[in-house]
């Protein structure tokens, strides 16, 4: 995926090192590659990698956020293992059209809140490897702007052209 992608041309990119990036559809097929020795190293999501990980197959090296795991919470960040500033944690969030009147904005917003803290959504996310956290519209629009240049650069040195 092009997320395991971004993440080991993030990785070579803070630490000199050269890879050799093998294309999967998915992280999943990646990570029983892995397994079966086909692989050396994967950048996966948490999902197909923690049956793997509590099973004994595969040992996790680090957390590509910048917070560690509820899932995983004695696995330490890139940063604590020694990759100053790396954070390549990924994120969602929701989108509507432009123009969309603020006041719907602002409701579609306070209801997402509601959801992310019931018991039951966080407990899917906690078991599935991803920490929830809720954004303000703003607050998502300053990380778009913060983050972009730095995923521009990544994409142009890894040689990624838009499609």
């Amino acid at each position: 995926g092009i997320q395991s992608h971004i993440s080991g041309e993030m990785y070579m990119s803070a630490v000199g090192v050269q890879m050799v990036h093998v294309p999967y559809k998915g992280t999943i097929q990646a990570v029983n590659d892995l397994v079966t020795g086909q692989l050396q190293v994967v950048f996966s999501d948490m999902v197909p990698a923690i049956p793997q990980i509590k099973a004994g197959k595969l040992r996790a090296l680090a957390v590509t956020s910048t917070e560690r795991s509820a899932t995983l919470p004695d696995l330490p960040t890139m940063v604590e293992a020694g990759v100053p500033g790396f954070n390549a944690g990924v994120w969602w969030s929701v989108l509507a059209p432009k123009g969309t009147p603020s006041d719907i904005i602002t409701r579609l917003n306070a209801e997402l809140a509601k959801v992310v803290k019931h018991t039951e959504v966080m407990d899917t996310y906690k078991r599935l490897g991803v920490n929830t956290e809720h954004s303000t519209p703003s607050q998502v629009m300053e990380r778009v702007r913060a983050e972009g240049p730095q995923m521009i650069k990544i994409f142009k040195e890894a040689g990624v052209e838009p499609e």
